[in-house]
């Protein structure tokens, strides 16, 4: 009888071995969320972040070019080229002509009235006409790539 109790307890083990691993192997199988297909269980990449984009960039776009003298309203931006030569500007609102050096920026008076037009004169010591480029700033973004 000792023998077929010794039997008896093998089998008691192996069974709950058998029991031990299909419960396991159940939880692996059935567990939540395991419902899904295989390529929905995959982690989801986020999408990429989007291109930086470089801070606004002052452009220049030529506007008018013309000789002295010329008018022209400025009701935009603006920057004033003449290659190097003196100018006078009589900026409308204003009483006066404002004679600019050759060099720097042509910045108008606080009481420019931008809806009139303004002259342009060349210097009248020189007696020779100016070549005015008007350009409009323009704010620029750019992407990189």
């Amino acid at each position: 009888m000792a023998n077929i109790s010794k039997g008896k307890g093998a089998v008691w083990v192996v069974v709950i071995l058998i029991l031990a691993i299909l419960t396991i192997s159940g939880f692996l199988v059935f567990r939540p969320g395991n419902d899904k297909p295989a390529e929905q269980q995959q982690t989801r990449v986020p999408p990429p972040p989007p291109a930086p984009v470089s801070p606004p960039v002052e452009a220049l776009v030529l506007e008018r070019e013309c000789w002295t003298p010329c008018s022209m309203r400025l009701n935009f931006r603006f920057k004033i080229r003449t290659d190097g030569e003196a100018l006078g500007i009589k900026w409308s609102g204003v009483d006066t002509v404002i004679h600019y050096p050759a060099r720097g920026d042509f910045k108008p008076p606080p009481e420019m009235n931008s809806r009139e037009e303004n002259h342009f004169t060349s210097d009248e010591t020189e007696g020779r006409s100016v070549r005015v480029q008007i350009y409009r700033k323009e704010s620029v973004r750019s992407k990189r790539a």
